[in-house]
């Protein structure tokens, strides 16, 4: 059925399409269910023997990237150019908010001021019973300005803008009703010369990985293997660092992308061609261990022999890491 099924994609999206695929999304379980998300406009229900529930399909007007879905208050939130809720029982369409139309890797769903929300990766928040918009930070537009989700801590939201080179932190605490007014407690810049290259050109300090932020500290990487160490007190930079990693750069490859990830007391930072590098945290730069997994695949591109890995941080279980 072409006329149907065959949908009008946005240029950018065709040209990366080979990397990124339909089924980029992460699928969310309640412990009971496991629900999926495909940036066709496919959404499903499955329990854990993989009997399908429900399959729910959504009429959108163009394919653009798809978003790892949330779930919160019995409302599975997905995004295809703009936010939908469907019921997590039956999978009907329950409301879709149209003023959220820019999103980059993932719904969150946490716990804000009291109350279930959703997040958007520019840090909108949206209620799951009814799709409310609440809050949206100044400046939000349609043009390309960030690609990782924001960071939760209580009622303290974590959000980049530009790459690494802009942090803003809110603080949600007493925020009720229909329009949320958070203070803005930081916006934090880093120093004008991490966006120079040595020869005094322009660089954009892009990452596709969320802050780690751990004992008053945040942890940037970008998508090139720079490390950035911002102090949220005095609201200053501590250091940066380049972690000389072994990335692959192409049109459809990021060398770094993983967010750095807190497993017992060190931080791990992976590229996309499985080197691991193990850091101590605190404000001096020191390496604990630095792994490689050499796994290589010869194929016919103009490309030499690589296979990507570790788009996404490793997954820690005990004593044993998922990559």
């Amino acid at each position: 059925d072409e006329p149907r099924f065959r949908i009008t994609a946005n240029d950018h999206f065709e040209a990366h399409f080979g990397i990124v695929g339909f089924t980029m999304p992460t699928p969310v379980s309640d412990g009971k269910h496991v629900y999926v998300w495909c940036n066709t406009g496919v959404a499903a229900c499955y329990d854990l023997d993989g009997n399908r529930q429900w399959i729910t399909r959504l009429d959108t007007d163009h394919l653009s990237y798809g978003s790892s879905p949330a779930l919160a208050d019995g409302v599975l939130g997905v995004f295809l150019n703009e936010l939908y809720g469907l019921d997590s029982r039956t999978g009907e369409l329950r409301w879709k908010q149209h003023r959220v139309h820019k999103n980059i890797a993932a719904i969150l769903a946490t716990r804000l001021a009291g109350e279930n929300v959703f997040i958007s990766q520019p840090g909108e928040v949206i209620r799951p019973s009814d799709g409310k918009l609440l809050f949206r930070p100044r400046g939000v537009t349609s043009g390309d300005q960030g690609w990782s989700p924001p960071v939760i801590l209580g009622d303290t939201m974590v959000v980049q803008r530009y790459g690494v080179t802009e942090l803003s932190i809110f603080d949600f605490a007493g925020c009720e009703g229909d329009d949320w007014q958070p203070k803005l407690v930081a916006t934090i810049g880093l120093p004008g010369e991490v966006s120079r290259k040595p020869d005094g050109g322009c660089i954009d300090r892009w990452t596709a990985g969320s802050p780690l932020v751990w004992q008053g500290l945040a942890y940037q990487v970008d998508i090139y293997g720079n490390l950035y160490v911002v102090d949220l007190a005095t609201q200053k930079m501590v250091y940066r660092q380049d972690l000389n990693m072994r990335g692959l750069m192409h049109y459809n490859s990021v060398p770094v992308a993983a967010s750095p990830t807190l497993i017992g007391q060190n931080i791990f930072v992976m590229d996309n061609q499985g080197t691991t590098l193990i850091l101590e945290p605190g404000r001096e730069f020191k390496v604990i261990a630095r792994n490689q997994l050499d796994t290589q695949l010869e194929r016919d591109w103009p490309i030499p022999a690589q296979e990507t890995l570790a788009y996404a941080p490793p997954i820690a279980d005990g004593s044993r890491l998922y990559v």
